[in-house]
């Protein structure tokens, strides 16, 4: 499984990341001193943290300090706020695994043969 794409949302810096692709071999995040970078990569880990990691978001840390008062007034609910989502690539083992398992129904074919879900 590979990574594909990922949105970052509402994440220390990062208003909206919009949806970006992950090139196959190699991603370098380029940007000026506290654009955010750091912010991306804390932010995808949170998608699959490394085991014994807990991974537990700070409304007053994480959240974007320009809107944090829409958490203060009740406007936007912390537990409510995804920062990341991801979108994977699957090889032929992830695929027959998978199947083994259970239906296809959420898997969708990706060009190229490969599937993503």
């Amino acid at each position: 499984m590979k990574l594909h794409a990922v949105h970052i949302k509402d994440y220390r810096p990062v208003n909206d990341s919009l949806l970006f692709e992950v090139e196959r071999d190699k991603t370098i995040l380029v940007g000026a001193n506290e654009a955010g970078k750091t912010a991306v990569l804390r932010a995808l880990q949170m998608v699959n943290p490394p085991a014994g990691d807990k991974v537990a978001l700070s409304a007053l840390r994480d959240y974007p300090r320009a809107r944090y008062d829409d958490i203060a007034t009740g406007k936007v609910d912390a537990a409510d706020v995804e920062v990341a989502a991801a979108v994977y690539t699957l090889d032929d083992t992830d695929l027959a695994a998978l199947q083994a398992v259970g239906p296809r129904s959420s898997l969708r074919p990706r060009p190229g043969g490969s599937s993503a879900n």
